[in-house]
């Protein structure tokens, strides 16, 4: 609990630092922002916890950040009653996910899952960034439609392929005599498919645009 504390103060204070910065205070552009934060901060830990040969401790820090951040984003979109479809989604996402992290056998392949969805959501934190800039009369046409590009190919791959190979194993895993079954990882399966769903909503937004 006292690293779930500590990681809501984290984020707090980093939210705090964007509002009060030349980036803005809109609400979806410091989410943009925290988002990307936390995508960063888990790359460098998983360097740090890859360079300190798996050590346990680096691993734990990994586990409270994200699971500090993924209940500090679902209790933002809470506490502004901001319940569109997306958020909804995002909410259920956020807390199954910790749920999951807090609750798993020491064996899970979790940290395997968290690390591919967040480097798959980098090509949409920035295209976010970009279309921002552009509302500002900043021409960043080029950068954009490299972007979309590269997350059709980036998020299809990892959410679909690679994930999808990591979900199996951790269903032979989590279904074992030892564990008998785990019902969070049940509630993450339909966050799978939506990924699946939403690489064929970019696959379709692709062939629209080159029509």
């Amino acid at each position: 609990m006292l690293g779930l504390f500590l990681g809501f103060a984290f984020y707090s204070f980093i939210e705090n630092e964007i509002k009060y910065s030349k980036f803005g205070n809109s609400k979806k552009i410091i989410n943009n922002y925290l988002s990307f934060f936390h995508i960063f901060i888990t790359i460098i830990l998983s360097i740090i916890y890859f360079l300190s040969e798996y050590n346990y401790t680096t691993k734990q820090i990994i586990l409270y950040n994200s699971c500090s951040f993924f209940f500090y984003d679902a209790l933002t979109f809470i506490k502004d009653r901001n319940f569109s479809k997306t958020n909804l989604i995002l909410i259920y996402h956020h807390i199954v996910v910790s749920l999951y992290m807090l609750n798993v056998e020491i064996n899970s392949n979790w940290y395997s899952l968290l690390v591919l969805t967040e480097l798959s959501n980098i090509p949409g934190n920035l295209i976010y960034h970009y279309l921002q800039l552009r509302k500002k009369g900043e021409n960043h046409a080029i950068k954009i439609e490299i972007l979309k590009c590269l997350q059709l190919y980036i998020y299809s791959f990892l959410r679909c392929v690679v994930v999808g190979y990591y979900m199996y194993v951790e269903l032979i895993f989590v279904y074992s005599e030892e564990n008998d079954g785990d019902i969070y990882y049940y509630l993450s399966l339909p966050l799978y498919f939506m990924g699946c769903g939403w690489s064929y909503t970019l696959y379709k937004r692709s062939l629209k645009n080159k029509k």
